[in-house]
């Protein structure tokens, strides 16, 4: 509880440090990105144990890497596995893998924020409801 807390204080922290004499598109993409990359940080730097799936993901990563001719690599989706594939050809961790997931997911979602805002709408509200009603945690 006390990341989630940390995360949110940090997201309040750059708004309120970027939104301070108002809004533009510039502050939208500089909040944008830096709340995305603590987001990203917070989804790919944990344990192995946190969250409901994340340990059949990093054992189908090893199982891929470390397998010939695996279940989950016959099973899984092709582009998953050779996201996988290339993971282990750089590092044989499995963060680098959650680090790159996350942020394909959160990108996307950051991306439709970013769309659906003028330079008169501040992107911190869409963010801090992101993350204070843990849609970020089920991404």
């Amino acid at each position: 509880m006390g990341i989630h807390i940390a995360l949110l204080a940090g997201i309040c922290v750059l708004g309120g440090a970027i939104y301070y004499d108002g809004v533009s598109d510039k502050k939208n993409k500089t909040f944008l990105s830096l709340s995305f990359v603590l987001i990203v940080l917070v989804q790919g730097l944990r344990r192995y144990d946190v969250g409901v799936d994340t340990i059949t993901y990093v054992k189908g990563f090893y199982n891929i890497i470390g397998l010939q001719d695996s279940w989950e690599e016959n099973s899984w989706e092709i582009l998953y596995v050779l996201l996988n594939k290339c993971v282990g050809l750089i590092t044989q961790q499995y963060t680098l893998l959650l680090i790159i997931v996350s942020g394909i997911i959160v990108g996307g979602i950051f991306f439709f924020i970013y769309q659906n805002i003028d330079n008169k709408t501040s992107a911190f509200w869409p963010v801090f409801l992101f993350v204070a009603l843990n849609h970020y945690q089920t991404s």
